[in-house]
């Protein structure tokens, strides 16, 4: 009866010694899913308050360049009239100006200093 007993002990320490590291092992993996959701939230917030407004201010210059090279090659075409060229050269002083607007809101942002400048 009492081997029987020691048995039983023996089974039921078993038993609590499994719950126990199976406890401790849901209770690790869920303070380690507390961390990331935090570092996630973090680099959210990086990316929302440094990286997108600098993609955005990098897709503004790369348009108006775009714009601006379309305007520098009318420029060179023999077949435009002495009114298109100036109209060219009046539009291309405004993008220009516009472009210089959008690379100065650029160098602003924090990201600014990780790009090269090209």
């Amino acid at each position: 009866m009492q081997g029987e007993r020691m048995k039983n002990l023996k089974l039921g320490i078993k038993l609590g010694g499994g719950f126990a590291l199976t406890a401790l092992i849901v209770l690790f993996v869920g303070l380690v899913g507390i961390f990331q959701l935090e570092d996630l939230h973090h680099h959210e917030q990086e990316l929302a308050n440094n990286r997108m407004p600098a993609v955005k201010e990098i897709m503004q210059i790369k348009a108006e360049s775009a714009v601006i090279g379309g305007m520098m090659r009318s420029l060179l075409t023999p077949y435009a009239t002495v009114q298109q060229r100036e109209k060219t050269v009046a539009d291309l002083a405004t993008i220009r100006a516009s472009y210089g607007e959008v690379l100065v809101d650029f160098q602003k942002l924090p990201f600014a200093e990780e790009v090269e400048s090209e």
